[in-house]
């Protein structure tokens, strides 16, 4: 049977574990990737809750960033596309009224749009991401719980004052993300923060036992490797 034979389905999970070697060399040659359209079944599955579809390498977006087939899952509370070389703008999810977590690792992500207000995990990792500048509405995510981004070295820079909003985060991680300086004084003012990782800001600098007093006393885990704090841990 085909996928639209389960119009009530609420839960598809698609992965494909392929070649990783092939999934790091196609940063360079994208050209060697067939074009295959996302199957038109799929928008006939208008109940799904949790939709994932990872690792499929040889699935891409068009350059226009035209994803047609996700304006049918307005329903969704789970959304993970990682690791699928997927490419261009990501169009508004703003539909989605009731999604709570988004995952796009690992793709050649140029841009986004909008996320809704509901959004409590967002995942912006890996190398290939291409961002040319963050979601318009991201900072003002005020029910944002876990934030990550990483690997954002030509991208867009998280500059001081632009977390001020997310005052319910709990996680936030911002690895090899150009950050510059002392500590964002934001961070210091997450007052639910309990996981914080900093991890390969070389450019990121002052001294460690200042930093680490300035931080919510919430904090479970912090990581600072690979930057330029100096100084004695207490």
């Amino acid at each position: 049977p085909r996928l639209c034979e389960f119009p009530n389905l609420v839960s598809l999970l698609c992965s494909h574990a392929g070649n990783n070697e092939m999934f790091e060399n196609i940063r360079e040659d994208r050209s060697k990737l067939p074009l295959r359209p996302i199957h038109s079944c799929f928008q006939g599955l208008r109940n799904l809750r949790r939709l994932a579809i990872e690792e499929f390498y040889t699935y891409t977006w068009p350059a226009d960033g035209a994803v047609p087939f996700l304006r049918a899952f307005s329903n969704l509370k789970t959304l993970n596309l990682a690791r699928n070389a997927f490419d261009g703008t990501l169009p508004s999810l703003a539909f989605m009224t009731g999604l709570v977590y988004v995952d796009l690792r690992s793709n050649f992500i140029t841009g986004m749009s909008d996320f809704p207000t509901t959004l409590q995990q967002l995942e912006l990792r890996g190398p290939m991401m291409m961002l040319n500048d963050f979601p318009r509405n991201l900072f003002r995510l005020s029910n944002l719980r876990t934030f990550s981004i990483q690997h954002l070295t030509d991208g867009p820079r998280l500059e001081h004052g632009m977390l001020a909003n997310l005052s319910k985060l709990t996680s936030l991680y911002v690895i090899s993300s150009k950050l510059v300086g002392t500590l964002p004084e934001d961070i210091t003012r997450l007052q639910n923060l309990e996981k914080l990782s900093l991890k390969g800001n070389s450019r990121l600098s002052g001294n460690a036992l200042e930093h680490i007093k300035m931080l919510p006393t919430t904090l479970k885990e912090l990581n600072i490797e690979a930057t330029n704090v100096s100084g004695q841990i207490p």
